[in-house]
């Protein structure tokens, strides 16, 4: 079951790497485009900031001084380069989960993952939630704060039942590959069955080998992200005293925590 256990929690430890040093607050939808970076909600547009750091308030020019324009200028360039980091982090993570996930059914059933039905639609249904969350059209990135509320849920909810349906759905296999391990081979039953419980050892050990760098790596990229979202807000905060009428379009609320 150790292997079982590494692709149960795998995606769930990375997909939300960046929870173990911040808590982020994000209700609006925010577009980035390489003309501008907008957010906006069911009303329309809130505010947009070009490269150049001119900012439009529902669509309506504000004149600001040299700094404060400065200030703008880095505040849309920090969110593009926050938002991409964002998108390869998310992929990554799904990427090395689902790889762990086919490595663990494929070894414990004798079977490719693509006979698992129930786990491929449970692992289509995260990956799709999670574009709906994030999408890409060429040069132009949307982030739908607006869905964020249920992704916890979601993600629990999912990963849980594809767990529980590759259990119940390869359960017949499973125990075919275990039987045939017991009853083929050289050495008396006990004997086999010591090999069997070695090699399943081995697997789990190997398997946790392979993805614990590539875990440790998305975690400290997810805790590098947290760092820059938490800069980002400060950076928000010093614009809203410059222009107040920015405030009631707040985008980010960070909170660190001391969790390792």
């Amino acid at each position: 079951m150790k292997t079982l256990i590494i692709a149960a929690t795998l995606l769930a430890s990375t997909a939300s790497a960046h929870e173990q040093q911040c808590d982020i607050h994000l209700d609006k939808d925010l577009q980035v485009s390489p003309n501008s970076v907008a957010i906006q909600n069911a009303d329309g547009e809130l505010w947009r900031i070009n490269p150049q750091g001119q900012l439009w308030l529902e669509n309506i020019r504000v004149t600001t001084n040299n700094e404060t324009q400065q200030q703008l200028q880095q505040f849309q360039a920090d969110i593009r380069q926050q938002t991409i980091q964002t998108l390869g982090l998310i992929e990554d993570a799904l990427i090395l989960a689902s790889d762990a996930i086919n490595t663990v059914v494929a070894e414990l059933t004798e079977q490719p993952v693509n006979q698992s039905p129930a786990l491929n639609k449970a692992v289509a249904k995260i990956k799709s939630y999670s574009e709906s969350l994030v999408v890409k059209q060429q040069d132009n990135i949307t982030v739908y704060g607006s869905r964020f509320n249920s992704l916890d849920d979601v993600f629990d909810q999912a990963f849980e039942q594809a767990i529980e349906h590759a259990v119940t759905e390869s359960l017949g296999n499973m125990m075919l590959a275990v039987g045939k391990a017991l009853t083929s081979g050289e050495g008396s039953f006990e004997q086999r069955m010591e090999a069997f419980a070695e090699k399943m050892e081995k697997f789990g050990t190997e398997l946790e080998n392979k993805i614990e760098s590539q875990v440790s790596t998305l975690e400290q990229r997810g805790e590098a992200l947290c760092d820059g979202l938490y800069n980002l807000d400060k950076l928000e905060t010093q614009i809203q005293q410059a222009i107040p009428q920015m405030r009631q379009y707040d985008l980010l609320e960070v909170k660190q925590n001391n969790q390792a």
